[in-house]
Parts: structure tokens; sequence; C-alpha cells
């Protein structure tokens, strides 16, 4: 975290809405998720995880990965909570909401 811009460490500390995602495919993914005024992201491992800060509702999130000369982005707008990421096709995937502990 000490690398990220100011605006970046400043919603570790202050905001009050998260993003969860965990990467269930089988390669590294760019996940990208709108803070509010600026963006966060992180290189997702696969079975990866990360606790995204946002002082927005309805963040927009992202998801990147590039093959050869393809490049693949998948864009969705979503309410704060927790998230898998999982391959649809090939060169698709979604994102599905987690199971919560209670369930």
């Amino acid at each position: 975290k000490m690398l990220k811009p100011a605006l970046v460490r400043e919603a570790y500390e202050t905001a009050t809405m998260w993003i969860d995602v965990v990467n269930e495919t089988s390669r590294p993914l760019n996940v990208s998720v709108e803070i509010g005024n600026s963006w966060d992201f992180c290189v997702l491992a696969p079975n990866g995880s990360w606790r995204f800060p946002t002082y927005k509702t309805h963040p927009l999130v992202t998801a990147t990965y590039s093959e050869g000369e393809n490049y693949f982005e998948f864009c969705r707008t979503l309410t704060v909570g927790s998230y898998l990421i999982r391959s649809t096709a090939k060169f698709a995937f979604s994102f599905l909401p987690a199971p919560r502990d209670d369930d």
C-alpha cells in the first residue's frame, strides 16, 4: 500500500465501503476499482484475493488480461460486497456474488 498514490492510501484509511474480489480464473487478472476520486488496482494471481476501498456504493470494477496480441476486458458496476471472478468461456469472465458465511 505504501507505493500507491496518496489519494488511494487515504482511501485505505478512511473508506467505509469495500469491494472484495477473488480471482477464480486460471490466469492472472488486472482488477481495477473506482474509489470515487481515483482508482485502485491490483494484479491478482489465480486464487488471489484483494480488498479494495471505495467511497461509492456502486463503483465501476474492471478485470483485464492479455494473451499474445489479444487484450480482454470486462467491466461492471457492482454493489459494494464480495465477488468471485470466474471464467465463463475461453476469453470471457463474470463477477459473481461470493457466498456469505451465514448462508
